[in-house]
Order: structure tokens, then sequence, then C-alpha cells
């Protein structure tokens, strides 16, 4: 089984727990050659050399009337266990304890806190990318992977990445991902798993 990890935002994190979250996008990194030229062919279905799960995407040289093929894989596949990193803390014991009296209802030093339940506005937190794999909570395991443009994402899709609307997400998506507008994705559908046997941090 593999195992990889993925990091999301504190309001991806809510919608997985409330289970509103079944899908997440991530954008199709295709190298060098011109975005502009590029269209998706198919998933591996006319290519019979290529490794399986492999997406072929094709463009045509400027110089050339040639039509290039160009094999990409995506970073998760069917059946990839995904453990989310997300912005967290360390429950610092007794240093932050504020019950007093006999009877303490904090949790142990080093527990891991998560932003995404709790933000006092105060708490110094470690980002996501800094999480390490004994502090994961979250398990995902991924059923389906297609690639698509951006735009192409339905009202359906949208409930499924947790919102409301394919404005709403897009309005989010260019935040982080402002280079394109309407770029090729990965579109990638979940569903919770329990941690993996023989998990090691």
């Amino acid at each position: 089984m593999t195992t990889k990890p993925i990091l999301f935002n504190g309001a991806m994190v809510r919608a997985v727990l409330d289970g509103q979250k079944t899908q997440t996008r991530r954008p199709v990194k295709l190298g060098d050659f011109p975005a502009t030229h590029v269209k998706y062919i198919d998933e591996n279905q006319h290519f019979q050399l290529m490794p399986p799960d492999t997406f072929v995407f094709s463009y045509f040289e400027e110089k050339t009337p040639v039509e290039v093929f160009h094999p990409i894989a995506p970073q998760y596949r069917k059946g990839t266990v995904l453990w989310v990193k997300e912005t967290f803390r360390l429950h610092g014991g007794t240093d932050e304890c504020g019950c007093g009296g006999d009877r303490c209802h904090c949790p142990p030093e080093g527990t891991p806190i998560y932003r995404a339940d709790m933000d006092d506005g105060e708490s110094k937190w470690n980002p996501s990318i800094h999480m390490k794999k004994q502090y994961a909570r979250i398990f995902l395991e991924v059923t389906s992977v297609r690639c698509e443009k951006l735009w192409d994402m339905t009202s359906k899709d949208a409930r499924k990445e947790g919102t409301t609307h394919p404005e709403r997400f897009f309005g989010e998506w260019y935040v982080i991902y402002p280079e394109e507008d309407n770029p090729f994705v990965w579109v990638y559908e979940f569903k919770r798993c329990e941690k993996p046997e023989g998990w090691r941090s």
C-alpha cells in the first residue's frame, strides 16, 4: 500500500471531518511545453506502451506541424492512502494549563492540537507543511483519478469539494494558483479510511 502526504487548509479539514468533502483538485504540472497549445488526449487508451494510470497530453511544435505526445502521471493514484498535513501545535502541558484546582482537563504534554478544531488567536501554530506523520489524524483513500480543465467543474463537483458553487471554488483557487485562468487539473475522489496497518512515524 502506497501512502503519501497531502496538504489541506483549515476549511478543507473541517469539510472532510464533517463528511462534506470527498474530492480535491490539484494542478497538472505540464513542464516546459506551451500550455496554450496543449490538449488532453486520454487516460492511456491508445498508448499501450505507457505505464498504467498515465494520462496522455499533446501539443504542436510552434516551428513544425508535428504533434508531440507527452505522458504525465498524477501524483496520487487509485488506492493511494493520503495522510493529511494540517496546521497544528503540541500541547505545552503544565506551562499552558489554566484549569486550576485538583482536576485538570488538559491533554498530556506533547499531544497534537489542530487549528481546524480550535484557534484562540494567540497560540503559535506550526504550518501544515511541517507536520510529521506521527501527528496525522486524517487518512483518505483515493478511489478515482481523472483529468479535466478547471472550468469543467459542475455544481455537484463543487459540493464534493465542500463548497456551494463552482464560482466560489474558483475564487479560492485563484488565491493559491493565480498563474493560469483555466488550467488542467487532477481531480482526486477519496473516502475516509483508517490509519494503515503498521503505520509508523
